[in-house]
């Protein structure tokens, strides 16, 4: 019995282990996955307003079973927009065709796909129509591209456009013809080579109300003010339409999280344009950000020729991360988050290398319930919340336990020898009293 009573408490130990301890968490939302889900990895999109009410890390995310066991997630990465990943690529022939044209030849050295190229040079002050061609033997030539256009610009905004996109291609070699039209040719420095753009499977279209929208022609300036809604994923880019044929105008992106909100975070500067020489023009007209979760944006444009510009419409796009776990069948789980002294969990490595483009498109089955406060009874007087610990402090709790049964076991058992002993010597000193009589 006392066996069985130590294998027990031992057991029940064991399992307060992998129990969830609620307490310091404030929020959690309960998951819904499709029946038709089958077992193995799951990712579970993070909206705004959760991101908002988490640690910048996401360590106090926390994913539970039905059961209360943690469930052990990894939580993907954040996307990154940025250009850094363009190499530069060798030039190997460079001819001119004085007031015509400069002819400069690349060499990828080998067949790899490519969206686009950048120029660099020192040259200031001009705007040039370039054609692009393609080939694999530097002898024919197939056409990419004849209506790009670079560009530097001093005043009255700055601008300096020196990138040339085109369809994804393997060509091996690349042309690009720069049209001078009886101006001094450029100083050429270079020219990087940007690979094929990542996957947009991180991406979600937002849906921008556009609440405010108006010119304010004393300053030359339009505002807009948008709505990202309550549901929501952390905004990343900004677009605008306009039918204005040809601008320069600086972009300044403010964010905020409430619409009476009395300061307005920056969040972005950069110029948006449209150009146009001829057949050709160039456009760039969206305004990229570091992912925020605020839920109301505005932006200004204002500087440049001509008075406001008019806005058609406002889009907006946002990325998102997940935390990723085994899913099982029949077993439920929830999402809780917000505690900002939770330590970062122990992560199974083995989970490095998920699909994060594969598990983002099958995200959108899966959804978040409405947020829910978590409420905990106290069993008795708590001070200050701890730390959460790493490891597994429950296994030292089943030692002692174990131990502290195991020395009453053995104490028991010493009872029991003691007490056969005693009545082992009554016996005899009984049977030495009745031989004597």
């Amino acid at each position: 019995m006392v066996v069985s009573l130590v294998a027990e408490v031992a057991l029940t130990a064991a399992t307060a282990i992998v129990q969830f301890d609620s307490r310091g968490w404030t929020r959690f939302r309960d998951i819904s996955i499709p029946d038709h889900v089958p077992d193995g990895l799951v990712g579970i999109a993070l909206e705004s307003n959760v991101v908002e009410n988490c640690r910048p890390d996401l360590a106090d995310v926390r994913i539970v079973a039905s059961k209360g066991n943690v469930v052990p997630a990894i939580m993907t990465g954040t996307v990154d927009d940025s250009d850094s990943e363009a190499f530069l690529i060798p030039t190997f022939r460079t001819s001119r065709r004085a007031g015509k044209w400069t002819d400069i030849w690349i060499d990828k050295t080998a067949k790899v796909l490519s969206r686009g190229v950048m120029i660099k040079t020192s040259s200031q002050d001009f705007v040039r129509r370039v054609e692009v061609r393609g080939s694999d033997n530097n002898r024919e030539s197939y056409v990419i591209r004849m209506d790009g256009l670079i560009a530097d610009i001093a005043s009255p905004v700055p601008l300096r456009t020196l990138d040339i996109s085109f369809p994804n291609n393997n060509f091996q070699y690349i042309l690009l013809r720069i049209l001078d039209q009886e101006k001094p040719p450029l100083k050429m420095d270079g020219v990087l080579c940007y690979p094929p753009s990542a996957s947009d499977a991180l991406y979600r279209d937002l849906s921008a109300r556009v609440i405010e929208n108006r010119a304010i022609p004393s300053a030359g300036s339009t505002l807009l003010v948008a709505d990202l809604g309550e549901k929501r994923f952390p905004l990343t880019r900004l677009a605008i339409t306009t039918p204005v044929p040809e601008f320069v105008k600086k972009a300044t992106v403010l964010a905020a999280a409430s619409l009476n909100s009395e300061s307005w975070i920056p969040i972005s500067e950069g110029v948006v344009f449209r150009l146009r020489r001829e057949d050709a023009v160039k456009e760039k007209l969206t305004a990229q950000v570091k992912p925020l979760p605020f839920r109301y944006i505005k932006v200004e444009l204002s500087g440049g020729n001509g008075g406001p510009i008019p806005v058609e419409s406002l889009q907006a796009w946002g990325t998102f991360r997940m935390a990723v776990f085994d899913h099982r069948r029949g077993e439920s789980y929830r999402l809780y988050y917000d505690n900002p002294r939770a330590a970062a969990p122990v992560t199974d490595a083995t989970r490095s290398s998920i699909n994060v483009n594969q598990l983002a498109a099958a995200s959108s089955e899966m959804t978040l319930g409405p947020e829910q406060k978590t409420v905990v009874t106290p069993s008795h007087a708590e001070g200050p919340e701890k730390p959460e610990k790493k490891g597994t402090p429950g296994v030292w709790t089943a030692v002692g336990l174990a131990m502290v049964l195991l020395g009453l076991l053995l104490l028991f058992l010493i009872m029991l020898r003691i007490r056969s002993s005693r009545r082992a010597y009554r016996g005899r000193n009984s049977r030495v009293v009745r031989g004597r009589l």
